[in-house]
């Protein structure tokens, strides 16, 4: 992929590793209701096709797609509400600990009632190129492409890499893991990699 990437001119612009946290209720009720609280972590991860990425912390929240007027379902692009801010850093003095005041932004949030419910983890290579935001994804069950842009834009530039509608992923990671974990009859815990 780095390779026909390269090949129509698009430059990586840094590499992370992402540690994500999604929070919710106890009783789930964002999940229920198609909803997302995420917390991010990413920090530098160099690669040989890519320089590091800048260290920030972002919180995301997500609402459902919209649904299709005529149909009634979602459309085959995925069409989230979505707000980030990007979070300030701690100040502390090079190699200073947090204090029980500082517990960071995980308290914060429990101090709401809401709980870490799913974690996961991924090597995050962020691409650009006009009217399209690439994302190549590295995760603990495959490697994906994440375009972001308007339909039209995301067609053209999926075709120039090889890729047809049909190769078109709408699930989460979260649904992705998932299943994989059910295949292998295994538990579903959080998607991280092997230490």
């Amino acid at each position: 992929m780095i390779e026909k990437l390269d090949a129509l001119g698009i430059k990586p612009r840094g590499r992370v590793l992402e540690r994500n946290t999604l929070f919710d209720t106890e009783g789930s009720d964002l999940r229920s209701r198609g909803r997302l609280l995420r917390l991010r972590s990413e920090t530098p991860a160099p690669s040989a096709f890519a320089s590091g990425g800048p260290e920030r912390t972002i919180l995301t929240a997500k609402s459902p797609a919209p649904v299709d007027a005529k149909s009634g379902k979602p459309g085959l692009y995925k069409h989230n509400l979505e707000r980030e801010v990007v979070l300030p850093a701690p100040k502390r003095a090079p190699g200073e600990r947090r204090t029980l005041v500082d517990r960071g932004w995980p308290f914060a949030l429990g101090c709401l009632g809401l709980r870490s419910k799913f974690r996961y983890e991924k090597y995050r290579t962020a691409f650009r190129v006009k009217d399209v935001h690439i994302e190549l994804d590295e995760t603990p069950v495959g490697t994906f492409l994440e375009l972001e842009g308007k339909p039209e834009a995301i067609d053209r530039l999926a075709r120039g890499l090889g890729f047809t509608i049909k190769d078109y992923i709408r699930a989460t990671y979260f649904e992705l893991y998932a299943a994989e974990q059910r295949k292998k009859r295994r538990p579903v815990a959080h998607m991280l990699f092997s230490r």
